[in-house]
């Protein structure tokens, strides 16, 4: 299992097929076997 929280800025998180853009106070939970990755969108430090 794979958990976290976005301090600041925006991330993108694919997990298996869906994508998400998250924003300072959101948080993800997804089950780590899933592929999966991160990538920094916008303009501030994230």
């Amino acid at each position: 299992q794979e958990a976290g929280f976005v301090l600041l800025g925006q991330i993108e998180v694919t997990v298996g097929e869906q994508t998400q853009v998250l924003t300072a106070g959101d948080g993800y939970y997804f089950e780590s076997q899933i592929p999966h990755r991160f990538r920094y969108v916008g303009n501030s430090k994230a």
